[in-house]
């Protein structure tokens, strides 16, 4: 992923949001090393320097952690704000 390739973040996921124009489109979230500051342009340009411009993510959002399953997979549902699965 091309966000983890950026030396200031320690994690990051993608997820699909319904977009009226393209259908689908990638929202990031990202939590930053320690004492870290980074702007969400600075990390859309990152991105487009590294992979194609429909995969470059139309949001950032900046947060500290990422929710987790027990076995450390990451809870895409709740990022998306959906109910938990089952």
């Amino acid at each position: 992923m091309a966000l983890l390739d950026h030396p200031d973040i320690a994690e990051a996921a993608v997820i699909g949001i319904a977009d009226e124009r393209w259908g689908e489109v990638g929202r990031a979230f990202v939590v930053l090393k320690a004492g870290c500051v980074l702007d969400p342009a600075a990390l859309a340009a990152h991105c487009a320097a590294r992979i194609a411009r429909y995969k470059v993510p139309e949001e950032f959002r900046l947060t500290d952690t990422l929710p987790r399953t027990s076995s450390a997979k990451i809870q895409k549902h709740i990022l998306c704000g959906w109910p938990a699965p089952g």
